[in-house]
């Protein structure tokens, strides 16, 4: 028949809002993967680390601990074979330290007063109570004791309340 119109022809004289296909009721997918990636991305950063220990100096090789409880701290001071750090940074040779007659090292104590006061004069600044500062050791198992002993001294007469010593988890202990 000459003056019958095929299908997508009379669809194309139709208004607008008439040939727009019905949509169906639902949740917006795009609005949802973008939450959840939101989410994914914070659960990540959260839960990747625990503490300061998720990277240690290369050079240390830590002693194994039984302990549960997980360390919040602030700073770290590292014992290596070769010498001390302090915030990264190298502060003197192991040996000199150990030399050293006095308990307390003194070019160690500097920097840790300077880094203290810092941090008192920061929570000031942000209007909050100042809080006892706290410290990571982290020291070779095959140091002695005498050396890590002097570091735990420097750094309470430096003003570091809360010391913690670094170990590595033995879970042999709790299976």
């Amino acid at each position: 028949m000459p003056g019958v119109q095929t299908p997508s022809k009379f669809l194309k004289f139709k208004p607008h809002h008439a040939r727009r296909k019905p949509e169906g009721q639902g949740v917006p997918i795009t609005s949802m993967m973008d939450m959840m990636t939101i989410v994914l991305v914070f659960l990540l950063k959260t839960f990747s680390t625990q503490g300061d220990l998720s990277s240690t100096a290369a050079h240390l090789s830590l002693p194994k601990s039984d302990s549960k409880a997980i360390p919040g701290v602030v700073d770290r001071v590292a014992v290596g074979s070769n010498a001390i750090y302090f915030l990264e940074e190298e502060i003197m040779t192991t040996d000199e330290a150990i030399s050293s007659k006095d308990i307390v090292i003194k070019p160690l104590k500097a920097k840790m007063e300077t880094r203290v006061e810092a941090l008192q004069e920061t929570m000031r600044t942000a209007g909050r109570e100042a809080e006892p500062p706290k410290i990571l050791v982290l020291a070779d198992k095959n140091h002695y004791f005498s050396l890590v002993k002097k570091v735990v001294a420097t750094a309470a007469s430096a003003g570091y309340m809360n010391i913690t010593l670094a170990a590595i988890q033995d879970t042999d202990k709790w299976e």
